[in-house]
């Protein structure tokens, strides 16, 4: 299902969407202020792969929230360019990401507020900034078995800051989340990251 600008996708009680085939789920491309909430969010397991929610290129001012996603073999929810900003996750429950991340800012993305989620079994991080994503607030989320379907060579943080060696970032809050069970660090800030706050997180 592709997102519009301006589009509002509001479920009623009990609303799901199922993946059928390889892709994601929900997507957009250069797409503002949309709203996505009450949705259920349900992939196949192995069977497709493609992530639960995903939004690319200049995607800014965007609320998805109050979603249930699941099952998907990439990551529940994804920001995949330097222009998806200001964008707003929260309040959403993620498990069983078979082939990702929970939620996964890529490519600079940045300026966003991840706050109130729930994110459980992981392949790699439970909720990662990458690549010089700035001026993020990650805060009162609870991060569980991120890494359970770790595979060898794989990097499972529960939060992560990571510019893999390539881009600088810069003011990123990490406060007052829950992490616990992951399979490598609880936190992990690396590669060019720079004026880290992390405060009062429970791991």
């Amino acid at each position: 299902l592709k997102l519009k600008t301006g589009l509002s996708l509001v479920g009623r009680e009990g609303s799901r969407l199922l993946q059928r085939c390889n892709g994601d789920l929900l997507f957009g491309s250069s797409v503002s202020n949309c709203l996505v909430t009450h949705l259920e969010l349900a992939g196949s397991g192995r069977s497709f792969s493609g992530s639960g929610l995903r939004l690319q290129d200049a995607s800014r001012f965007n609320t998805l929230a109050d979603l249930r996603i699941h099952d998907f073999d990439s990551d529940g929810i994804a920001l995949t360019s330097s222009n998806a900003q200001f964008n707003v996750i929260r309040r959403n429950r993620i498990e069983n990401c078979l082939g990702g991340a929970g939620i996964g800012l890529y490519y600079t993305a940045g300026d966003a507020t991840i706050e109130d989620n729930y994110v459980n079994r992981t392949r790699f991080h439970g909720i990662i900034v990458s690549y010089g994503g700035s001026n993020c607030r990650i805060a009162s989320n609870t991060v569980i078995n991120a890494g359970c379907y770790i595979r060898k060579g794989d990097f499972a943080h529960g939060i992560a800051a990571d510019g893999w060696g390539k881009v600088h970032g810069h003011r990123n809050l990490i406060t007052g989340n829950t992490i616990s069970n992951s399979a490598m660090a609880g936190i992990e800030v690396a590669d060019w990251q720079h004026e880290c706050t992390i405060t009062q997180n429970r791991i």
